[in-house]
């Protein structure tokens, strides 16, 4: 039987270091992500039913946050084929973010325990997957600006995209000077 992958595998290096960096700071942008489309789901739900803003707004708060990313999205596209509000082309944003986030959530380190180490000796090996990496982030940054201005515009909120906020995320997850 192997020992656990954080007993046997990795010893403290500054790829590994580095690495790990980058998968908790995607991590994080997932889950911020993640919270965007439970919201938009919530606003979305509010705008459609009839309660007591309040006693709806609980409600719903309940039931959302305890869905899945998955189930969450699923609501939004009934809602929004019901409503005629969104084209397709937002909901395969959605779906493209959605599972670049669950790769990093669910796979992402089982990956990186299968490759014994190779990645961290392997400076080839690392772009690849710093590469295929920041393609992942970038699906989930661009649909995370969707639901932004989608919940900006529902919500009257003054609020502009701005690509150079997706550039600067990246560059923060990515930074190469602490490689």
């Amino acid at each position: 039987m192997d020992l656990p992958f954080y007993v046997s595998n990795y010893e403290n290096s500054s790829t590994g270091d580095y690495l790990f960096g980058v998968v908790g700071k995607i991590i994080m942008i997932s889950q911020r992500f993640e919270r965007y489309v439970k919201s938009l789901e919530a606003l979305l739900n509010l705008k459609s039913n009839s309660l007591d803003y309040d006693q709806q707004m609980q409600q719903t708060a309940e039931k959302i946050f305890r869905k899945t990313l998955n189930n969450n999205m699923k609501d939004i596209k009934t809602i929004i084929n019901s409503n005629s509000i969104i084209i397709d082309v937002f909901l395969e944003k959605l779906k493209k973010a959605r599972e670049a986030r669950n790769y990093f959530a669910h796979e992402c380190s089982l990956k990186l325990d299968a490759t014994n180490n190779s990645v961290f000796e392997d400076i080839d090996k690392l772009d690849e997957l710093l590469d295929d990496y920041k393609s992942k982030v970038n699906d989930i940054l661009v649909a995370e600006q969707i639901v932004v201005v989608v919940i900006a515009l529902m919500t009257h909120e003054d609020y502009t995209p701005n690509k150079d906020i997706l550039d600067h995320v990246i560059e923060w997850i990515f930074d190469d000077k602490k490689r």
